[in-house]
């Protein structure tokens, strides 16, 4: 019960901002991202993807000059 009331909550919050998603915290969340946004119905962010996608892209343009 408290845990559906939590997921609600989070729900509501992500809709009535602005945000593109909801980020996770740590590298020890790693893996949740894709159960959460399924559970959730909104975008959830892992953040070692998020870095290391960054990471790449940046690596391209310096290469690319």
């Amino acid at each position: 019960m408290l845990r559906d009331t939590r997921l609600r909550s989070i729900k509501g919050l992500w809709h009535h901002s602005l945000m593109f998603g909801i980020p996770l915290g740590c590298a020890g969340m790693t893996g949740f991202a894709d159960s959460l946004s399924t559970r959730l119905g909104i975008p959830v962010i892992d953040p070692i993807v998020a870095a290391t996608s960054l990471a790449l892209a940046l690596a391209r343009m310096a290469a690319t000059g």
